[in-house]
């Protein structure tokens, strides 16, 4: 691959990382993220019953108290495991609401504030970050090599014809 080449192809996945990581996952934000209220809230329980395809449903269980200072109690379905993984009973979590509709609360990671790809866009566009690097680097690099002038025979006795 020329080295032009390589710097096009890094410089085109570099830049569509950069829209999959900082415009097309955050601007896919849901209502909660956009206009609700936040506040701390802590998680009750978690649980993973078998869904209709044999996977486990993450769910996790938090409360929080809400602007009229009533105490909610919301379950919501987690889509990424490692964030499932992360939260524990009694762990502090901060969360999203609609101060008219509380019980339509979430937290990042959760329904109602991610969608269901979200987590792989995300590791997709790091990875497609780290692939454009890589290929920027080795563009330049070669580009480099070609720009430097041709190797001269040492000066002095040149042999005879």
């Amino acid at each position: 691959m020329a080295p032009m080449a390589r710097i096009a192809s890094g410089v085109i996945v570099l830049l569509v990382a950069a829209y999959l990581m900082w415009f097309y996952v955050p601007g896919g934000q849901s209502e909660l993220k956009r206009m609700g209220a936040q506040t701390e809230g802590s998680v009750q329980y978690k649980d993973s019953p078998p869904g209709t395809d044999g996977r486990p449903i993450l769910q996790v269980a938090f409360m929080f108290q809400d602007g009229a200072r009533m105490n909610r109690i919301v379950t919501r379905t987690v889509y990424d495991a490692a964030v499932w993984q992360r939260l524990q009973p009694g762990s502090k979590l901060r969360v999203f609401y609609l101060p008219d509709k509380p019980d339509s609360a979430s937290f990042e990671g959760a329904e109602g504030m991610a969608s269901p790809r979200s987590a792989a866009l995300k590791f997709l566009s790091v990875t497609m970050l780290i692939v454009g690097h890589v290929l920027l680097i080795m563009g330049i690099k070669a580009w480099m090599e070609q720009q430097k002038p041709a190797a001269r025979p040492p000066a002095g006795q040149q042999p005879a014809k």
